[in-house]
């Protein structure tokens, strides 16, 4: 969303990982935040850290500022949303799987700083045609992605498939959005 994110990790992964969440937002590319805090991740690859998938459920708390994401323990994330700080430890396993630590770690961490510091998330796709946006509100699993796919299809840019931030500033009060990983269910794909 072209907020800054310091990554320091002894695994080169988590770099790739990131690109592929938020490599469009590389610094030099067109932003439309002004200049914020850096956000900043520590990732430690655990090489001893044995656990794989199938992975168990996550599990997510918060108290105040502080907020954890917890897949057993081997694979944890802690969160100081006030300091924009989280460190992690994980297993190669779950590096490897981009995805699952992709969702659940690196960007829960980046989207809740941006919550509590910058903007306000709202559940919907967003496709755009000719500078307006349009969001595509609905419950979980309604066709959300499907749809704004579709309009993809036929000419409309995609903003997000599944959620669109408001920045929380009195002056540019546009939307805001990550096109660049559309998560479809294989149904929809059909």
């Amino acid at each position: 969303l072209g907020f800054p994110l310091e990554i320091e990790t002894n695994d080169a992964r988590v770099l790739a990982h990131a690109n592929s969440s938020f490599g469009i937002f590389r610094p030099g590319a067109p932003q439309h935040t002004p200049i914020q805090p850096k956000m900043r991740l520590k990732v430690l690859c655990d090489p001893d850290a044995a656990a794989g998938p199938p992975w168990p459920e996550h599990s997510y708390r918060a108290s105040g500022d502080l907020f954890t994401v917890v897949s057993g323990p081997r694979n944890f994330l802690t969160c100081d949303l006030q300091r924009l700080e989280a460190t992690g430890f994980f297993s190669p396993a779950m590096l490897e799987d981009r995805d699952h630590f992709c969702t659940d770690f690196l960007e829960s961490f980046v989207y809740m700083t941006i919550q509590r510091h910058w903007a306000t998330p709202i559940h919907a796709a967003c496709v755009v045609r000719d500078g307006c946006g349009i969001c595509l509100a609905g419950n979980s699993t309604s066709g959300k992605s499907t749809l704004a796919y579709f309009c993809a299809k036929s000419g409309y840019a995609l903003l997000s498939d599944n959620s669109v931030w408001l920045r929380n500033a009195r002056e540019n009060r546009n939307l805001m959005g990550n096109p660049s990983r559309l998560r479809m269910r294989v149904q929809a794909r059909e």
